[in-house]
């Protein structure tokens, strides 16, 4: 099984977040503008290669909502980090794979840039 290897890029001096652009799409814009290239002062995030109850793709940064709730009886909301080598939760104990496979209804709600005070 293969996937695609797919970033998307925080411009924070427009604050806007590009699609998932591919290393070749990546590569191919770099190449047209040599003067000033796609990525330069944009914060990459990589695809997960996970999927939302929804379907949306699963980047870094994104933030997420389990069908969970903690002590309180408020939903666990998380976002996505890449830490000791794997895709996580910001609490980084366990895979985001497994995370995702445990709360097959865990739905994106947002990003850190574009949303952070959905984690505050």
């Amino acid at each position: 099984m293969t996937r695609d290897i797919k970033f998307r890029f925080w411009q924070p001096e427009v604050e806007i977040m590009s699609v998932g652009l591919t290393l070749r799409e990546i590569e191919q814009s770099a190449i047209e503008n040599t003067k000033s290239p796609f990525i330069k002062d944009h914060i990459p995030m990589q695809f997960t290669g996970l999927l939302d109850k929804n379907g949306k793709e699963i980047y870094e940064g994104d933030i997420f909502k389990e069908d969970l709730t903690d002590e309180q009886g408020n939903p666990i909301v998380s976002y996505v980090v890449f830490k000791d080598g794997m895709f996580t939760d910001n609490a980084g104990d366990e895979p985001l794979a497994d995370i995702i496979g445990r709360d097959t209804n865990a739905e994106i709600i947002g990003n850190i840039y574009e949303n952070p005070d959905l984690i505050e």
